[in-house]
């Protein structure tokens, strides 16, 4: 696990954690008002602009002391308006690099965007497969999406 500087993340116990770009957004639902870290990925942890990268990560801690290495979740954002294909990419490349080494921390990476073409249909379900196998991750993809934390 890549080690993340304080200057890249941000503590909010906010009721809606909401990351958006251009048209695209996320809103988490932290009814419980859970310790999550906001983390800014591209241009932040990984700033190599040759690299790819998803957009954010948004970290949910343990209670009753908030410490970004003490994860209870992991949610992997990207922001696209169209192109899937290269979104997965970013997520695919991304998660190995940030996760943390515990199995029981639950982890999803989210791809949210206004269409999916369905000639991607299979890259999509060979990056769910993936992901799934390698680290542990669900992916979800959609235009509108609210997980619960």
């Amino acid at each position: 696990m890549m080690k993340i500087a304080d200057k890249h993340y941000k503590l909010t116990q906010s009721k809606n954690i909401v990351f958006k770009e251009n048209k695209s957004k996320i809103s988490f639902l932290n009814k419980n008002y859970k310790p999550c870290y906001r983390v800014q990925v591209d241009g932040g942890v990984i700033s190599d602009r040759t690299t790819a990268k998803c957009d954010n990560l948004l970290v949910v801690s343990y209670f009753p002391e908030p410490d970004i290495d003490k994860r209870e979740q992991e949610h992997f954002v990207e922001l696209k308006g169209t192109d899937v294909a290269h979104a997965l990419n970013q997520l695919v490349d991304t998660v190995p690099k940030l996760r943390c080494d515990d199995k029981k921390v639950k982890r999803c990476a989210y791809v949210v965007c206004k269409n999916v073409a369905p000639a991607i249909k299979t890259k999509i379900q060979n990056a769910k497969l993936l992901l799934k196998k390698k680290d542990n991750c669900e992916l979800h993809i959609g235009e509108h999406l609210e997980p619960k934390l």
